[in-house]
């Protein structure tokens, strides 16, 4: 019993010792792991501050170096400093001064000249901006005329008109072919405004200024009522254009002829009528008189132009009467209707305020046949197209016959009183006599006459050539114009170009031709892609510079004084398609701008024969058609419509050829 109890101490003490072991030794294991730890970390936080450490000072070294490096060249630039301003000082500076003073120096010595061309350029920008400013405004009236041709139509379906016998689309048509025409001549005018000269331009601004186009043909209706010559000393009595006293049975009279024939056809100063009544065949013109006293109890000569349109638009008021004592629709000689009394006075240069007589009727008479682009241009001479010209007075003017058709384009008992060579005639005798040159009077001492409009050189001066003639100024028919002036599609390249000249095509070879005005031979040359042979001759009497190309041979040289004689053959030389004389004119001398040389072939002689006072010998120049010459200071020197002289562009031009 007793080494029983004995034996569970003894475990008891065995398990004590064992249990302490444990402790202690749990105990040195902690305290290792402990001291092992604070080891490491006092370890890593010092190798940490070395890095630091290391990183500073390698900053340090490196901002020491920098400084060090900057104050050296800091101090390089104190060393060179002063040197290199004193060179940019002497090699620039005052060079560049003395550059601006010489510049300063210049343009105080060419102000005005700058100046000059700065008001030009101004000029130009504001014609061209005008100009601009015209086109779309004409558009506008573009769509308003196809609004009336709709409205005519409308109406006339309305009234079972299907043949337009009341003319309202005929004469809205007119409208909108002459706003086309008008839209056409401003859109070259565009292209053409910056090789315009000041005078030009002043001339076009003031256009635009006094009511867009219409000044230019008031000027020349004015003109047909001014003394064709001023008085010299004692008082000349003023010729009418029409009627007693006037010219109209001789040659001369302007528009007179074509006036006299209009009104022959239409009325007398005091006809009138109101409009149409009725429908198909039972339409008939009433309230028609040649003494509108006897129906309106008033004479149309003793009105104002307003008041006759206020009748007019009280006529065309459909809840007024049409027959009675008050409306009127067409009046005048030259029966002008409601739409084309606008049209007429704006052309005339009139006002409503102007009386409605004899003197402001042809005015306005005038003024309708400038308003017709066709009938416009070939009396000016710009057109030959005179079947043209008939038809657009046919438009105008019931009386006058449909040239395709001999008949009067209106219907309502309206009927053609001339025929169509009638017409043909009295439009080709209108023509030559607004063409003709008005002869040269003796002024008074002290007085001048004013001049204008340019006019073709009178015969007086002219001399006698040694070509004989047939081509008497385009009106033989064997001689004809195979291309005009202006804008045409170009025969070789078939582009738009502008043509400078006119081209006088002969039947065929072994046509010479001579100029009947004296001056000088100022240019002999060739110009192989362009003219061929070509001679110029410049005439201080007329100051003008005249043309001839591709010609085959040429019979004068450079520095002869022409008097007439043979200049050359006609040929095809250079670019040509066929035999013809390429004619120009040039303004202020062979380095002028190329005109409309048209109002000037008059001036020129074309045929075979030669009289004997020169033989017809070619003259040598020492050019080959092989052999390109540089067309060195000639106007004639063009390239893609730009004058070049010296391979510097100076104006612009209209033709192609090369440049030397």
């Amino acid at each position: 019993m007793a080494s029983t109890v004995v034996a569970q101490k003894a475990m008891g003490i065995a398990k004590n010792l064992v249990s302490s072991s444990k402790k202690f030794l749990g105990g040195i294991t902690s305290t290792r792991r402990s001291t092992v730890e604070a080891t490491g970390s006092k370890i890593q936080s010092t190798t940490q501050k070395i890095k630091n450490e290391n990183l500073r000072q390698s900053r340090f070294e490196k901002n020491t170096v920098e400084s060090q490096e900057r104050r050296s060249r800091e101090n390089k630039v104190e060393v060179v400093k002063p040197a290199a301003i004193k060179i940019v000082d002497v090699a620039i500076k005052k060079p560049l001064a003395s550059f601006w003073k010489l510049v300063l120096a210049w343009v105080i010595d060419n102000l005005p000249k700058i100046l000059k061309e700065v008001e030009i350029f101004t000029k130009k920008v504001r014609v061209f901006a005008a100009t601009v400013k015209a086109i779309i405004t004409k558009t506008g009236t573009v769509f308003r005329s196809l609004g009336k041709i709709f409205q005519a139509f409308v109406d006339n379906v309305k009234e079972m008109d299907f043949t337009d016998k009341s003319g309202r689309i005929a004469i809205a048509k007119q409208e909108l072919d002459t706003n086309m025409e008008e839209i056409r001549t401003s859109m070259d005018d565009l292209g053409e405004v910056w090789s315009m000269e000041e005078e030009e331009l002043d001339r076009a601004l003031k256009e635009f200024e006094s009511d867009k186009n219409a000044e230019k043909i008031k000027e020349e209706v004015e003109s047909e009522f001014r003394d064709e010559v001023e008085p010299v000393k004692a008082a000349v009595p003023k010729t009418p254009v029409v009627g007693a006293g006037s010219k109209e049975t001789g040659t001369e009279g302007g528009y007179n002829r074509l006036l006299k024939f209009i009104s022959k056809g239409e009325g007398g100063y005091n006809a009138m009528n109101q409009g149409t009544m009725g429908k198909g065949k039972n339409e008939r013109i009433v309230g028609s008189t040649n003494e509108s006293k006897s129906k309106i109890g008033k004479d149309l000569t003793s009105m104002t132009i307003g008041e006759v349109m206020k009748r007019q638009a009280y006529l065309m008021e459909p809840s007024n009467p049409q027959v009675g004592d008050y409306g009127i629709f067409a009046a005048g000689a030259y029966q002008i209707i409601p739409d084309t009394m606008p049209t007429a006075v704006k052309f005339a240069g009139l006002s409503k305020k102007d009386l409605f007589n004899k003197k402001n009727q042809d005015k306005l008479g005038i003024g309708l046949i400038n308003s017709i682009p066709a009938a416009r241009k070939y009396l000016s001479g710009e057109s030959n197209d005179e079947k043209s010209a008939a038809r657009g007075l046919s438009k105008m003017w019931a009386s006058i016959p449909d040239p395709d058709t001999n008949r009067s384009a209106y219907g309502s008992g309206n009927a053609a009183g001339h025929t169509s060579g009638e017409t043909f005639s009295v439009l080709s005798d209108t023509r030559k006599d607004l063409t003709k040159p008005k002869p040269k009077a003796a002024a008074a001492e002290g007085t001048t006459k004013p001049s204008n409009v340019q006019k073709p050189t009178p015969k007086t001066g002219q001399v006698q050539t040694t070509v004989k003639d047939e081509f008497m100024g385009g009106k033989s028919g064997r001689i004809i114009t195979s291309s005009k002036y202006g804008f045409r599609k170009h025969p070789v390249s078939g582009a738009p170009k502008m043509h400078s000249g006119i081209d006088l095509a002969p039947p065929g070879r072994g046509y010479r031709v001579a100029l009947k005005v004296p001056g000088v031979v100022t240019a002999v040359r060739y110009d192989a892609r362009g003219y061929g042979h070509f001679v110029i001759i410049t005439s201080k009497q007329t100051g003008k510079s005249y043309m001839f190309a591709h010609l085959k041979t040429t019979y004068v040289r450079e520095g002869d004084n022409y008097t007439g004689q043979a200049i050359g053959e006609i040929g095809s030389t250079g670019t040509s398609t066929g035999i013809h004389l390429h004619y120009e004119v040039y303004i202020g001398g062979m380095y002028g701008k190329a005109i409309d040389p048209t109002p000037y072939i008059n001036l020129i002689s074309i045929g075979k024969q030669i009289t004997n006072k020169q033989s017809a010998v070619p003259v040598s120049s020492n050019l080959t058609e092989s052999k390109t010459v540089e067309l060195d200071r000639i106007s004639s020197v063009k390239t893609g419509g730009t004058q070049v002289v010296n391979n510097t562009t100076v104006l612009r031009q209209k033709e192609i050829v090369m440049v030397g």
